[in-house]
């Protein structure tokens, strides 16, 4: 079992179906495409982890569809690009908090990827 501060973050087996098709179909064509690794800084998250983070209350990391990354040593543009103009995809968006700390949230859905982008989007 995997506890952070000692709340739960376990994926069901459908949220686990989630994050495989995520992985196949958006993560791993980023890293083909840059060919060095990427970062997850946050990925599926039980909707505790997810109060606490400040998630939103429909975040698509709920159901284990979204990601957060920062590619290694590449430009966010770059892999929005890509992402935008070549894969599958639910959502897009180089976000950046108030201190100015950077990353790509990408998420993909079995079913309906609604193909939402946005390359300057702050939380």
């Amino acid at each position: 079992m995997r506890k952070k501060n000692n709340i739960e973050n376990i994926p069901s087996l459908a949220q686990s179906d989630n994050i495989l098709n995520l992985i196949f179909y958006v993560l791993q064509p980023i890293r083909n495409k840059i060919n060095k690794k990427i970062i997850v800084t946050s990925g599926f998250r039980s909707p505790k982890v997810n109060f606490f983070c400040g998630g939103a209350i429909n975040s698509n990391h709920l159901s284990g569809c979204a990601a957060d990354i920062i590619p290694d040593g590449r430009n966010f543009r770059e892999i929005y690009d890509y992402v935008v103009n070549n894969l599958d995809y639910d959502e897009c968006f180089i976000e950046t908090n108030s201190k100015g700390i950077k990353w790509l949230h990408v998420a993909y859905r079995k079913n309906n990827n609604r193909k939402k982008h946005n390359s300057n989007y702050t939380v």
